[in-house]
């Protein structure tokens, strides 16, 4: 069997180690009372804001077209198998209504940001790309779903 000190008896100051012990549960428990502490306190304080804290509407209006995009793509796949007018009409009428978010969101409530960072304006650049690749397949699937 292996040991800690192969066998031989360390010999340790009692008192000190638990001296320390105490030191380090009196320090867990202030901590952890301190968390609970601050934690009781974000719940209780009521978070609100008005459309005059932010900046652009941009990260309120793009959601809205978003989801409906993807109930429009759900409700494709999901007619595929019931074959309904009625889904089709609901189809297109989500489609452009999600098109025509996401085009507004893009355009017109875009983030007009100044001041970043060359990485800030990177990512900006990277979600401007995806983005407009949302606008154009919204728009295109719009047109199919007109079409068919």
């Amino acid at each position: 069997m292996l040991f800690a000190h192969e066998g031989e008896k360390h010999e340790k100051s009692t008192k000190e180690d638990s001296t320390h012990l105490e030191q380090s549960q009196e320090d867990y428990s202030h901590k952890q009372a301190q968390q609970e502490h601050e934690h009781d306190e974000h719940e209780t304080e009521k978070v609100t804001a008005d459309l005059d804290d932010f900046p652009n509407l941009h990260p309120l209006m793009v959601h809205f077209p978003i989801v409906l995009l993807l109930i429009g793509a759900v409700l494709t796949i999901a007619n595929v198998v019931f074959l309904k007018k009625e889904i089709d009409w609901v189809i297109t009428g989500t489609v452009f209504v999600g098109a025509l978010g996401a085009y507004f969101s893009g355009r017109t409530f875009h983030p007009h940001t100044h001041d970043l960072t060359a990485h800030a304006k990177q990512v900006l650049a990277q979600h401007d790309l995806w983005a407009d690749w949302t606008i154009y397949l919204s728009i295109a699937g719009f047109v199919a779903q007109a079409v068919s």
